[in-house]
């Protein structure tokens, strides 16, 4: 059976090193192009999973997947597969 450990003792308080200062002054940033760039990608990366969930919440699984994917391909990019009937 495990027991609890004792107490701290006396000695060890005075061993503990002192806590840093709580109140030190806090900086605030200004709008900078770097939080400008946050804001892009935040953008990026969240907008296609918001499309995703209005298109199911409206149309369904199939079309919310279909929105998700189309704004997940890059512009001008090839198809992954040849249409029927075309000859290459």
């Amino acid at each position: 059976m495990r027991k609890t450990s004792p107490a701290p003792s006396l000695g060890q308080d005075a061993r503990m090193k002192p806590q840093p200062e709580t109140n030190m002054p806090v900086k605030v940033a200004k709008s900078t192009p770097d939080a400008d760039r946050v804001w892009a990608k935040l953008a990026i990366e969240l907008g296609p999973l918001l499309v995703f969930f209005g298109t199911n919440a409206v149309a369904g699984i199939y079309a919310g997947t279909a929105a998700f994917a189309e704004l997940n391909v890059p512009p001008g990019a090839p198809p992954l597969w040849k249409p029927i009937g075309t000859r290459q």
